[in-house]
Parts: structure tokens; C-alpha cells; sequence
């Protein structure tokens, strides 16, 4: 059984007792408040006059000399295109690349899920949709001749053949072209 005594643990070697701990910034203070009780020195006074010390400081300065320009031509990268725009122009390409392989990839997935309708196919959908479109407009005809669409009932119905209508005008015209495809 083990026990919790902190001693033992230490006479095992299970623990190292820690070295004292010593504060690093100590010798770092800043010098204390001064006390309420202690007066500040004032009214020190220096022989030294500054605005004529500067004067003469100025007087004897020799004059600043102008920098000249670096000649740019004599460098030698002079004309030469930087790297990092031949390193973006690289990105710029290898990302056009990329671009242009998604679209030909995306291209050919949709070319492969299309199918070619046959003619035979095709006409038969053509002559559906022709003889569905002379029922609903007959049916259409026989409620334009009413004299007065009462009912709610009426006027859905009215608008049903004419939206029905509409539709199978837009799928025969649709359909009128020479290659029609369709999903697979």
C-alpha cells in the first residue's frame, strides 16, 4: 500500500523537493516614490546659456550634402522581368489550365448522360403532343362560347386550358428541331 506521506516520497526519489524560488526582475525596480514627507529639489539653475550654444552648434555644422540618386540603369536586374511576376503569371496559367480541364470534363459528363432521340421516337412525341393539344383547345373552345363564367369552378377550369394551352406550344416548338436530346 502506498502512502501519501510527502517525506517518504521524497526519500524514494519519487519527488526532487523544488529549489527555492527566486523573483528574476527584482534587481530591475524602479526607484521608489518619494515620501510626502521629503521635498523635491527645485529651483536648480545652470550657467549653461542653450540658445547660444545651439547657434554655434549651427554655425559650424558643415551643410547637409544631398543624396544622390542610384543610377538605375548600371544596377544589374536593370530591364529584367521580376520573379514574383513570373511566379504569378505561372499561377495565373496553371489556374487558367485547371479552369479549362473542369470545363471539357464537365462537358463530356453531360455529353454522356445525353441520348439522341431516333425519328421514329421524335415523331411519335410530336404527333402526342399535337393530338393532346387539339382535346385540350376543343375542350377550351367549348367554354370560350359561354356567354357568362360564373363560378369559381369555371374560370379555374378557363385557366387551366389556357396554361395547358401555353405549355404544349412551348414543348411542340421544342420539338420541332431536327436533333432533339434528351437525359439518360
Amino acid at each position: 500500500m502506498g502512502t501519501n506521506n510527502l517525506d517518504e516520497w521524497i526519500e524514494k526519489g519519487s519527488l526532487v523537493r523544488s529549489r527555492e524560488f527566486v523573483h528574476s526582475h527584482r534587481n530591475k525596480l524602479k526607484p521608489l516614490v518619494p515620501r510626502s514627507i521629503e521635498k523635491p529639489t527645485m529651483g536648480l539653475q545652470s550657467n549653461r546659456n542653450f540658445i547660444a550654444t545651439n547657434k554655434i552648434d549651427v554655425i559650424l555644422k558643415s551643410p547637409k550634402q544631398p543624396q544622390e540618386d542610384p543610377n538605375w540603369i548600371t544596377k544589374k536586374n536593370y530591364g529584367q522581368i521580376p520573379l514574383y511576376l513570373s511566379q504569378i503569371k505561372d499561377q495565373l496559367q496553371q489556374s487558367y489550365l485547371e479552369e479549362q480541364n473542369n470545363a471539357k470534363r464537365q462537358l463530356e459528363e453531360q455529353n454522356n448522360k445525353l441520348q439522341l432521340l431516333s425519328e421514329e421516337e421524335l415523331q411519335q412525341i410530336r404527333d402526342g403532343l399535337k393530338q393532346r393539344y387539339d382535346e385540350v383547345n376543343k375542350q377550351y373552345q367549348q367554354y370560350t362560347h359561354l356567354k357568362k363564367v360564373d363560378t369559381v369552378g369555371q374560370k379555374r377550369r378557363k385557366e387551366q386550358f389556357e396554361k395547358e394551352l401555353i405549355q404544349l406550344e412551348k414543348d411542340m416548338d421544342k420539338m420541332k428541331k431536327q436533333y432533339v436530346f434528351i437525359e439518360k
